[in-house]
């Protein structure tokens, strides 16, 4: 839950000291902003404009695929279609992008005013009905 929605607020960081790594934050259009950098090349993709309000539980779901090289957001039990703010609602990255490996510690909340509850990571790229199905029924395989 977030008690201020407030851009530049990281949810989650895994940067080591030179910036490689990947985080979490908030932009400035009430939004999540994922971003990851391997010392050359910087990736982002946010969730659709507007997704995030104050004093709500929020879920999320941020899918990075590295064999068509595409970021997609599932937020709220909503794929984020890019509405009316963009063509898709979902990103290409550059195939030479070589790694999201930062730091062995990822930081949760390390400036966010809010609680972060729970946090998932998967060896794998999910599915988009395997996202919506995590966030209505916590399960997946």
């Amino acid at each position: 839950m977030l008690y201020e929605v407030k851009e530049g607020q990281v949810l989650a960081d895994s940067r080591d000291a030179s910036g490689k790594g990947w985080w979490l934050s908030i932009s400035d259009k009430n939004n999540l902003l994922f971003q990851m950098n391997d010392g050359q090349t910087l990736v982002a993709w946010s969730s659709d404009p507007g997704t995030l309000q104050t004093n709500t539980q929020h879920q999320a779901s941020i899918i990075i695929d590295g064999g068509p090289n595409i970021i997609a957001f599932v937020t709220d039990g909503r794929f984020n279609d890019g509405g009316e703010h963009r063509q898709f609602g979902w990103g290409r990255f550059s195939p030479y992008f070589n790694s999201p490996e930062g730091s062995s510690t990822l930081l949760l909340g390390p400036s966010m005013s809010g609680e972060l509850s729970y946090l998932r990571v998967f060896d794998r790229a999910l599915m988009v009905l395997e996202a919506l199905t995590s966030q209505r029924f916590g399960r997946i395989e």
